[in-house]
């Protein structure tokens, strides 16, 4: 089946419409936008088949995420289930395992607990003292730590001879228990014997749809000429032909070819139409369906058209169209802002960078009670009551030698000084780290009590508090395309609580790269400019602070807030208007670095004030 000339939400509509139980859409690149409308109009199971983003010749491990995604979605293949699967020319025209088994293991199931070692191994998984990341595994007396490559959870599984007791998820950062469950599945941790095609995985009857086949054959070009023609030689067994996928189209069942500004009325019943339409003119005889993502946008509709006999569903469309006597119309038509299928944001695998089974040999570091001394590893070696048991090696002064179980690896952290210069190791059993730890502490209380004193007269100032969400809060909030964690969630309902006091808000947000803290301050600058109050925007570097302000610039875009930028990669005539601009109030937000503190810089009502990395402004 070859589709052209047909947006998106009509290309969803028509394979939704088809009767056959699989379906594979071929494209040039993965389009969200049809992911999001193929959510809302089918109910089939919805695959999008990544590929990889490593080439061989770049000697880099394709993404652990990826392999994972791309392992998951071909054990599910196999099911019965009606589904749709979309891929880019890239993810069909790389080969893929010849077989995928998913193994589920269950809570009373038994397994050879010697032999799980070597089939983890086979299935690709790299044995580790401690599992911390994805395609890890670990074993210690009759526990097995492992990290699937498709989960967002590692599991742990406790054993009683043969027979598995229970099954945890568990926080990779802290080792500790985070839930109990029932059963886990296990995929392989890498893609190996890859001789097969993601065709053979698909059903003989399956659907083939190309996507604009004139951009398929363009990008065709592109891949021949840039990246995959010269590999063929050196990775015959890693890509396709090009022509392999053209010479898909003559052997796959075209069922019919939709040109959507060339086939007469008459003789295309279900030809569909944008919605280029007045919805005040909109004939008795049409029936209209509003698309909307939450009750804020059908509240703004209903307000927009309050006489107007429709028919409301949830969900997100990218656009409207008509088909017969039937107006499906989404929200995203009259805000003009895209809808984008919510996902879940991802959640961190990766440990801090700071623990202890990240260090390397010779690193410095602190045992609680006894001080700063070197990193020498891991060790296996029985405990007082025979047992064998993992222990951390510190060496300190005098070449004597500290074994740490596991179980106190909560008292060693890595050092972290002040000066470049390493500091001595302690002596053990000596009082020395004891007298500089309590001379610490002093200081610390002292520090303290000045910092408290300085948080005491902040609150006595007090602050004009913000009024609770409106309907554009949340209209602002569904336009964010991911699902937010709970995490997230909570740390927006606590700024919202501190902003709606009449207290002055002093909050920190701490998250890894990537982990949506960034969306946390859009929300609360959504807040403070929607009520008239200025918000400024600090960044480290130049480089961040214009990423910054793009994604500013691009979530304000539609509501009646100007947002500007204040770096040195500003021009000097637009950083003098956006100066006089912060002085008049016109300007709603700004983004900018440390120049945002410069005395030249006078605002007229600035409300929140947020800082980015704060850490990267410490000063000694």
């Amino acid at each position: 089946m070859l589709i052209e000339n047909v947006w998106t939400s009509a290309k969803a509509y028509l394979l939704a419409q088809r009767k056959e139980s699989t379906i594979l859409v071929i494209s040039s690149h993965v389009d969200e936008a049809l992911l999001c409308d193929l959510t809302y109009f089918s109910n089939r199971l919805l695959l999008d088949f990544p590929s990889w983003e490593t080439l061989p010749e770049e000697e880099i491990t394709p993404n652990a995420d990826i392999v994972g995604k791309r392992l998951e979605i071909l054990s599910r293949l196999k099911t019965h289930e009606p589904k749709i699967v979309l891929t880019s020319l890239q993810g069909a025209l790389q080969p893929v395992p010849q077989d995928v088994v998913m193994h589920t293991w269950r809570v009373d199931d038994e397994l050879n607990f010697d032999a799980l070692p070597q089939m983890l191994t086979d299935l690709g998984y790299h044995r580790t003292p401690l599992v911390s990341d994805k395609g890890q595994f670990a074993i210690r007396g009759g526990i097995i730590d492992i990290f699937p490559v498709h989960t967002m959870q590692p599991y742990r599984l406790e054993f009683f001879g043969d027979e598995i007791d229970e099954i945890r998820t568990f926080d990779p950062s802290a080792q500790t228990s985070t839930g109990k469950v029932q059963s886990c599945e296990i995929t392989p941790a890498c893609e190996a014997q890859i001789t097969s095609l993601l065709l053979d995985y698909l059903p003989k009857d399956t659907l083939i749809v190309f996507d604009d086949l004139a951009a398929l054959e363009d990008h065709l070009v592109l891949l021949k000429n840039y990246s995959i023609d010269p590999l063929f030689g050196k990775y015959p067994h890693l890509y396709l032909t090009p022509q392999s996928i053209t010479d898909l189209s003559p052997n796959a069942k075209t069922h019919f070819e939709i040109f959507g500004k060339t086939i007469p009325i008459q003789r295309e019943p279900h030809k569909l139409q944008r919605c280029d339409i007045n919805l005040y003119d909109v004939p008795q005889s049409m029936q209209i369906t509003f698309v909307c993502a939450n009750a804020s946008e059908e509240r703004a509709i209903k307000t927009h058209y309050p006489k107007m006999k429709a028919e409301f569903k949830t969900g997100n469309l990218s656009s409207g169209l008509i088909a017969g006597n039937h107006i499906i119309y989404p929200y995203s038509e009259i805000s003009k802002r895209p809808a984008q299928r919510r996902t879940k944001w991802r959640t961190s695998y990766h440990t801090p960078p700071a623990e202890f089974h990240e260090l390397a040999i010779g690193d410095l570091v602190v045992h609680f009670h006894n001080g700063v001394g070197k990193y020498l590893g891991i060790e296996t070696r029985p405990d007082h009551t025979g047992t064998q048991n993992d222990f951390l090696i510190i060496e300190y002064s005098s070449n004597s030698k500290l074994y740490v179980p596991l179980s106190q690896a909560h008292l060693v952290s890595r050092y972290i000084g002040a000066r470049e210069e390493h500091p001595p190791l302690d002596t053990l059993g000596t009082k020395k780290w004891h007298t500089a730890r309590t001379r610490a502490q002093k200081a610390i209380v002292g520090y303290a009590r000045d910092m408290l004193e300085l948080q005491a007269q902040r609150e006595l100032l007090g602050s004009e508090p913000y009024p609770p969400d409106s309907d554009e809060m949340q209209l602002f909030e569904a336009a964010f395309p991911y699902t937010p964690t709970d995490d997230q969630l909570s740390a927006i309902h606590a700024i919202k609580s501190d902003m709606m006091s009449n207290k002055a808000m002093d909050r920190l947000v701490c998250g890894d790269v990537g982990f949506g803290k960034t969306e946390v301050a859009l929300r609360a600058a959504f807040v403070a400019a929607m009520s008239g109050k200025q918000v400024a925007v600090i960044a480290p570097t130049t480089l961040l602070a214009r990423q910054h302000f793009k994604t500013f610039e691009e979530r304000f875009s539609g509501w009646p807030l100007k947002v500007r930028h204040l770096s040195r990669l500003v021009g000097a005539r637009e950083a003098s208007e956006t100066r006089a601009g912060l002085t008049d109030g016109s300007v709603d937000v700004v983004v900018g670095t440390h120049a945002l503190l410069a005395k030249s810089i006078e605002f007229k009502r600035l409300g929140l004030l947020v800082v980015d990395e704060e850490q990267r402004f410490g000063v000694k």
